[in-house]
């Protein structure tokens, strides 16, 4: 008896300094989220995990930096390092938590602005990289970038539909490209856009050869695999003969 005694003696103080240790850094915890020093507190939050509503605290606290770092952007995406870090933030929030971010709907539209800017860029694989990694935004806002996305991003595939018809594909040089807004089908299962190419390739006899091309493309998106599925129609004349085909003619 005496030795369970000693035993409970010892263990007994060092269940109450850790008890006392856990409401320290709590304090602690909750004094820097309150005083907006949310880097500190979701440090400490951590540290604590369930003690009490800690879990509830480091929400809010992460909630509380993202909006810093949305309002630090400014008018626009400038430094990809902020975005990168803002992302970094944000990928432990649910759709629902970053909404209740006051400036959670300016930072979408800076969002897609970005990935506008990249698509003009053709840096379309950075573009659908952050798109898919992007778990935080809403539905809709995926459905914009997705749509932003496609647009640009149909460019490439009139390109690939132009190098199948080349005697030479690798000898495909662009000089120019541009595309027309994204046009929705009436049954609202995929996009149309017009491709314009000025491009150039070589021909039978060695000799580059330029010309210019309006190629269709349509697109459907995919929401729940945040991807794009392209189908490049052709041109003028593919599209009046596969109407003439259809047509019976």
């Amino acid at each position: 008896m005496k030795r369970i005694m000693v035993v409970l003696c010892c263990i007994v103080p060092m269940f109450l300094s850790g008890c006392s240790s856990n409401r320290s850094t709590y304090n602690k915890a909750v004094d820097a989220y309150e005083s907006k020093d949310y880097q500190n507190a979701i440090e400490l939050f951590e540290e604590l995990r369930d003690y009490e509503d800690s879990a509830s605290y480091l929400i809010k606290a992460t909630q509380g930096i993202a909006g810093q770092k949305i309002s630090d952007l400014g008018d626009s995406i400038e430094d990809e390092n902020e975005l990168s870090d803002l992302m970094g933030i944000c990928a432990s929030l649910t759709q629902e938590q970053f909404a209740q971010i006051s400036n959670a709907s300016t930072f979408e539209g800076l969002f897609a602005a970005y990935i506008d800017e990249l698509g003009s860029h053709t840096k379309w694989d950075e573009a659908i990289k952050l798109i898919q990694n992007a778990t935080m935004l809403s539905d809709d806002c995926i459905q914009e970038c997705l749509k932003i996305y496609g647009r640009w991003a149909s460019i490439e595939s009139a390109e690939d539909y132009i190098k199948e018809q080349l005697k030479s594909p690798k000898s495909y040089n662009r000089y120019k490209a541009s595309v027309s807004n994204a046009r929705e089908d009436e049954s609202e299962e995929y996009y149309s856009v017009d491709v314009y190419l000025d491009y150039g390739a070589t021909n039978s006899f060695g000799a580059e050869v330029r010309d210019k091309e309006k190629i269709l493309v349509h697109f459907s998106i995919d929401l729940d695999s945040k991807s794009v599925q392209f189908d490049c129609i052709g041109n003028e004349l593919d599209i009046l003969a596969d109407a003439l085909e259809r047509a019976g003619f």
